[in-house]
């Protein structure tokens, strides 16, 4: 089986990323069909500050790729809420539950299969995932001041920190056993050759058991192109990809699975 795989495209971003991503995605469609390719995977962040954008990237991309089979998972900018931020009435600011029934919505209206801690099977192939968070409690990131959901953490930031931990625990007891070969999709790599980045990554402890469970990693939110890099632990390996795209620079990968 061969998949296409995309992260970080971040709708929104400037006034001509809606272009250059239909022309990509236009273009992807063309090459799944020329090489008998039907999935297309995303690692998220598909908006950049709003909501409205997470759902305008959804209806654009079923529109270029009409009958493909589409999976993915949401990274940290999907979370963002500056159009929900209190700032008027029309701008009311969400609970978490008001925010994942949105998201769920537009998905299911989309036919965007969002694996939440869930998985899929394609032919003989089980693609896993999670969002995942970032493993340090504090990185120096924009995320806190542009997430203005509630919840009953102090602050939203505590709470898909927690969830991530928990949903990574409802991974690995998915049976993978029946299958040929298992993907892991999450948006947040656990490792990176930069121990600047450290303290943006997922939590690097994950990797034992990622290796012992999947075949096949897929990530995003560096922007950085990881090509089947193997990882290895005593007898386990993962092949771990990442499309690399960048603001208004969209990638892909063709992987072989």
């Amino acid at each position: 089986m061969k998949i296409l795989s995309t992260t970080d495209n971040h709708y929104g971003f400037t006034h001509k990323t809606h272009n250059i991503l239909e022309k990509f995605y236009t273009d992807l469609y063309q090459l799944g069909k020329k090489e008998g390719i039907n999935v297309l995977v995303n690692a998220g962040d598909w908006a950049i500050t709003k909501q409205k954008q997470l759902k305008n990237h959804f209806e654009l991309i079923r529109k270029c790729c009409p009958d493909f089979i589409i999976i993915g998972v949401l990274g940290n900018h999907d979370f963002w809420t500056r159009d929900h931020n209190g700032s008027s009435p029309y701008n009311p600011v969400l609970t978490y539950e008001e925010l994942v029934k949105h998201q769920k919505t537009w998905a299911e209206k989309f036919d965007i299969r969002l694996l939440d801690a869930d998985w899929v099977a394609i032919e003989d192939v089980i693609f896993c995932g999670f969002d995942g968070w970032y493993g340090h409690y504090n990185p120096p990131t924009n995320d806190r001041s542009q997430m203005f959901f509630k919840s009953n953490d102090p602050e939203p930031f505590k709470t898909l920190h927690k969830k991530a931990t928990t949903d990574f625990e409802k991974i690995l007891d998915v049976d993978i056993n029946e299958y040929r070969k298992s993907v892991l999709l999450t948006h947040f790599p656990w490792f990176t050759e930069n121990q600047l980045y450290k303290d943006f990554c997922a939590n690097s402890q994950m990797e034992p058991f990622i290796l012992e469970k999947f075949d096949i990693a897929i990530v995003g939110h560096s922007h950085q192109r990881v090509d089947g890099q193997l990882f290895k632990n005593n007898d386990n390996e993962c092949l771990v990809y990442n499309a690399g795209s960048d603001y208004n620079q969209p990638k892909y990968q063709i992987i072989e699975i």
